[in-house]
């Protein structure tokens, strides 16, 4: 298999799913300059910067090792983390860490180039645009697949954590854990969506009935012992929530990510400040939006703030009422009862990758009219409890907020499934059936 490059390319097909991307048509010449360019740019760094040694392997022999790829990875999986002492686990903090030996990603790639030029040639249509914007990622993909199987296999930890189940370098780790019978553990890090890879997991820790749905609605070939516990990642909102909010019913959180339109982010706090001087507003960025333009933003009434600056609870715990667009952040504006508002921000308008809007957990505003009166009728309520439990099976059960307390002790006591039984917790199969 590994010497198939529809291998590679399988491995890149979510992150470049067009869903995700409003993706140009262009010429297979312009995508492979494009694709040589950045690879050839980012070879060049690695052969100034990067190493080749691997680094820290004897310390994590026989640890739980994390495998953090982002920052909200990192806090999905922090509450799990929190309940071992740290000699016992080892935390892979991003792919570009000197422990993945950027050198030796690229160096080892470079025999792939051709074969992954050639294949992609024959690719059509929608196929071909979608590969061809992403052949930068591609093109390194072997160098990854290949550093990260021989990284694992070198460190042969005890089993290892994910709360990223569809990125490219996650997605060769769970591969060589499953070839390596190293057991895996998923939690999520966020919603999900009905085009996310299979549960190939040891054992996958799911939000709620939603979620289980969207896996084995579509894949026939999930593997994973899954179980529907509730969001380990909320966890750490239950003993800091403030129930009475009415000190900032007029301060609005705006959260942006990377679909949204600048231009329709400017539109629409001129719009709220323009129905009441009274309001505040809190525009938040995703992780991923490092260069966003927030001084053209901020005034007396608009004051910027990012992921990086403070958690999601503690935005969410300091606003009154939530807009964003299609994003996850609307499941946790419900787990610290913050009322949320669907709003379109992107240029392609309206989409409900997580059903929110379906599933009745978030009221969706379709214009201006619309929105104003929500916001000026302050008539937003909190969602039933079926709804909330829906999305995340802990919300408002006796055990909400120790998600991440069950998970570790059932890793403590040897992937014990009794005790998840004990507890009332059906171990389900994620297989469609």
């Amino acid at each position: 298999m590994k010497n198939n490059v529809d291998f590679f390319f399988h491995f890149s097909d979510f992150t470049l799913n067009e869903n995700l991307y409003p993706l140009k048509r262009h010429s297979s010449f312009y995508y492979i300059v494009r694709g040589v360019y950045y690879f050839t740019r980012s070879f060049v760094y690695s052969l100034i910067y990067g190493n080749y040694k691997y680094k820290e392997i004897n310390s994590v022999k026989g640890k739980i090792l994390f495998f953090c790829l982002s920052l909200n990875n990192r806090r999905a999986l922090s509450s799990v983390m929190d309940k071992f002492d740290k000699q016992d686990y080892h935390l892979l903090l991003d792919v570009e860490v000197p422990e993945l030996t950027l050198k030796r990603v690229y160096i080892k790639s470079l025999i792939y180039i051709i074969p992954i030029l050639i294949r992609f040639l024959k690719y059509k249509g929608k196929e071909k645009r979608i590969y061809g914007y992403g052949l930068p990622l591609i093109l390194r993909s072997p160098g990854y697949f290949f550093t990260i199987g021989d990284f694992i296999k070198k460190m042969s930890p005890k089993c290892v954590f994910f709360s990223n189940d569809h990125v490219d370098c996650a997605r060769m780790a769970l591969w060589h854990c499953n070839n390596l019978n190293i057991k895996s553990l998923y939690i999520q890090h966020a919603s999900v969506a009905n085009y996310y890879p299979a549960l190939q997991f040891s054992y996958a820790f799911l939000d709620g009935v939603e979620s289980f749905h969207k896996y084995t609605d579509i894949h026939k070939d999930g593997t994973s012992k899954t179980v529907i516990l509730g969001a380990c990642r909320f966890d750490y909102m239950k003993p800091k929530i403030i129930n009475q909010k009415e000190a900032f019913i007029n301060t609005i959180g705006v959260a942006v990510n990377m679909i949204d339109d600048y231009n329709h982010i400017e539109a629409l706090c001129k719009f709220i400040l323009n129905i009441s001087p009274a309001y505040k507003i809190v525009i938040r960025t995703h992780p991923g939006m490092l260069h966003f333009e927030h001084f053209k933003f901020e005034n007396a009434n608009i004051e910027y703030t990012s992921a990086y600056d403070e958690t999601p609870f503690d935005f969410l715990n300091r606003i009154g009422i939530l807009i964003a667009n299609d994003s996850s952040i609307h499941l946790d504006a419900l787990m610290a009862r913050v009322p949320s508002i669907m709003y379109s921000l992107s240029k392609s308008g309206f989409s409900d990758q997580y059903s929110y809007v379906a599933q009745g957990l978030v009221k969706y505003a379709k214009d201006e009219d619309e929105l104003k009166c929500m916001l000026s009728g302050h008539s937003l309520k909190m969602v039933s409890t079926d709804i909330a439990q829906f999305f995340n099976a802990a919300y408002d059960k006796e055990y909400e907020g120790n998600c991440s307390t069950i998970v570790a002790n059932f890793l403590k006591r040897g992937f014990d499934e009794e005790y998840l039984q004990s507890l009332g917790l059906d171990i389900k199969s994620a297989k469609l059936v």
